[in-house]
C-alpha cells in the first residue's frame, strides 16, 4: 500500500490534489477497502474493494481510479456523505433517539455517583464510620445498616435523583448500585490520594520543610513509623504566612536499627519526590536509636544533609527524666516492676 494512492491529482496542470476519503487500509488484513461501497453495496458483482477480503493486488493499483469513476461507487459515496451529515447534525438518524437515551442514563449515573461521593467525603471529613453491623439495604429490626446507607435512604426521600435508587437495588439484588464496601473503599483511597498530592504540591511550592517521625504499633503489633511534615505556607497576595503540620501516614519499617530506618525513610522521600537537601529540621524522640550517641538516626541524616538541624522532643525528654528519677528509689522500682508484671500477666490471656 502506497500513501500516494490516498490522493488524486487534478488534470488541470496546477498540481491540485483531492483526498480519497472513501479509501481505507486495514493493517490486520493488509488490504484496502472502499468504505462507502462496503457499507451500501449489495450487488452480486462486487469488486474486491467492496468485499470483506479487500483489495491487495498492489501491482494493479490502477483499479482505484476505475472504481472511483464507476457509477455505483458515486451513488454509494453520495449516500455515505449524506449519512455523515445527518449523524453530525443528529437529523434523520434512527440512532439519534437511542443516543439521547444513553446520554440521559449516563448523566443520571454521574449524578448518583456525585451524591455518593459527597456522602463518603462528609463521613471522612467528620471522622465518622460508614458501615454498620450489616451491609444490607434491608436490615433486621435489631441491626444497624450504618451511617452511609442510612444517609442515602434519607437523601432519597428529598432528592429526585436518588429517589427510587435504594428501592431498585433492593428489588434487583446483584445489580449495579455503587453502594458496596469495595466502592466505598475505592472512593476513600481516591480522595486520600488527591489530598496527599495537594499537600505535596504545597510542600514543593514552599520548597523547605521539616520532618517529624515517631514509631508506634498497629493492631497486629507490627512496628510502624508515622510521618509528619512541617512547612511554611505563604500567600503573597494576602500577605499572610502560616505554619503547617501535615500528617502523611505510616511507613512500614522492617527493622528497628538506625540504618534500616534511614533507608526506609529515604526510599519513602524519593517515592514522594521530596528532596532531602530541602529538609532543614528533623524532629524525633530521645530514644537511643533516634538520638543516641554514635551512628544513630539523626546523625545519619545529618551526614547526608548537614542543614537538617536535629530538634528533640521535650515531652519525651520529660518522660526520660521521670524514668531515670524513678530508678533512684528502691520503692519506685519495686512498684513499677510489680505493675509491669501484672500488665504482662493479664495481657497474655483474654480469659485473665
Amino acid at each position: 500500500m502506497n500513501k500516494t494512492w490516498f490522493k488524486r491529482k487534478f488534470g488541470n496542470g496546477h498540481g491540485e490534489e483531492v483526498t480519497h476519503s472513501w479509501l481505507v487500509y486495514s493493517p490486520s488484513k493488509k488490504s484496502e477497502f472502499c468504505i462507502c461501497c462496503l457499507l451500501y453495496s449489495w450487488s452480486d458483482h462486487q469488486s474486491s474493494l467492496e468485499q470483506k477480503s479487500g483489495f491487495n493486488q498492489w501491482k494493479t493499483h490502477e483499479r482505484i481510479s476505475v472504481h472511483e469513476n464507476a457509477k455505483n461507487h458515486q451513488e454509494y459515496f453520495t449516500q455515505w456523505n449524506e449519512m455523515e451529515r445527518n449523524v453530525a447534525e443528529n437529523r434523520g438518524v434512527i440512532d439519534a433517539e437511542l443516543q439521547s437515551q444513553i446520554e440521559k442514563k449516563k448523566q443520571k449515573w454521574r449524578d448518583i455517583l456525585t451524591r455518593i461521593l459527597h456522602c463518603i467525603k462528609f463521613f471522612a471529613t467528620q471522622n465518622l464510620a460508614l458501615r454498620g453491623h450489616r451491609e444490607s439495604l434491608q436490615p433486621d429490626d435489631d441491626s444497624n445498616m450504618g451511617n452511609f446507607i442510612g444517609l442515602l435512604k434519607l437523601l432519597a426521600i428529598f432528592d429526585p435523583v436518588m429517589t427510587g435508587h435504594p428501592t431498585r437495588v433492593e428489588s434487583h439484588p446483584g445489580s449495579t448500585s455503587y453502594l458496596s464496601p469495595g466502592v466505598q473503599d475505592e472512593f476513600i483511597h481516591m480522595m486520600a490520594s488527591t489530598v496527599r498530592q495537594s499537600l505535596l504540591r504545597s510542600i514543593r511550592k514552599a520548597k523547605y520543610y521539616g520532618l517529624m517521625f515517631d514509631s508506634t504499633f498497629d493492631q497486629a503489633h507490627c512496628k510502624q513509623m508515622l510521618e509528619v511534615v512541617r512547612y511554611v505556607e505563604a500567600d503573597f497576595e494576602r500577605k499572610t504566612v502560616r505554619i503547617r503540620e501535615s500528617f502523611f501516614g505510616f511507613i512500614q519499617i522492617r527493622q528497628k536499627d538506625a540504618e534500616s530506618l534511614v533507608k526506609d525513610i529515604l526510599k519513602h522521600l524519593e517515592k514522594e519526590e521530596m528532596e532531602l537537601q530541602d529538609c532543614l529540621s528533623q524532629y524525633c524522640d530521645n530514644a537511643a536509636v533516634m538520638a543516641g550517641h554514635g551512628s544513630d538516626f539523626h546523625q545519619r541524616i545529618s551526614e547526608k544533609n548537614n542543614l537538617a538541624v536535629f530538634v528533640n522532643c521535650d515531652n519525651h525528654s520529660l518522660i526520660l527524666v521521670g524514668v531515670h528519677a524513678a530508678k533512684q528509689d528502691t520503692m519506685m522500682v519495686t512498684f513499677f516492676g510489680i505493675t509491669e508484671a501484672l500488665y504482662v500477666f493479664f495481657s497474655r490471656s483474654p480469659h485473665r
